[in-house]
């Protein structure tokens, strides 16, 4: 009994005791190469993050990938120094894209951990998701050719 109330206790904390609500995902922007939206909600209790999980998933391709999280502004990476203080909050963040072809759609997963009051358990906190269509652009783009190529002398 006592090793499921210690399993069950950081999904517990984050229902009673959240350190964040009413959490937002708005102003996604999708280019070639990166993912950048806004997030912003309410800090409830102090708490500082001690660690996260981002996962990338894009269409066409297999599996998850691991990808940073970072600051649009200032471009430092998602971490416990940074730190909001209680109060509303409003950031812009961005995950580089790599290889991930401009054609695939994208949805970025994150799950933020914080310590409880006692250093014991690390409390969960699931973000919203973040999704992106394909860049405009790569999907515009062989309409174009084919465009060009319909228009040019002596075609047809």
């Amino acid at each position: 009994m006592l090793l499921i109330a210690f399993l069950a206790g950081p999904h517990v904390a984050a229902g009673l005791l959240p350190v964040r609500t009413e959490l937002r995902v708005d102003q996604v922007v999708r280019t070639a190469e990166r993912l950048c939206w806004d997030l912003s909600g309410l800090k409830v209790r102090e708490g500082s993050t001690d660690d996260l999980d981002v996962f990338l998933y894009a269409g066409g391709i297999a599996g998850r990938m691991v990808v940073a999280v970072y600051g649009e502004a200032d471009g430092i990476p998602w971490r416990s120094i940074g730190a909001t203080p209680i109060g509303p909050f409003h950031k812009r963040y961005c995950v580089d894209l790599g290889r991930v072809p401009a054609s695939a759609a994208v949805r970025l997963e994150m799950t933020v951990y914080y310590p409880d009051a006692f250093g014991l358990l690390r409390v969960p906190l699931r973000m919203p998701d973040v999704s992106a269509p394909a860049e405009l652009n790569s999907l515009l783009s062989p309409f174009h050719t084919l465009l060009h190529t319909l228009g040019r002398p002596g075609f047809g």
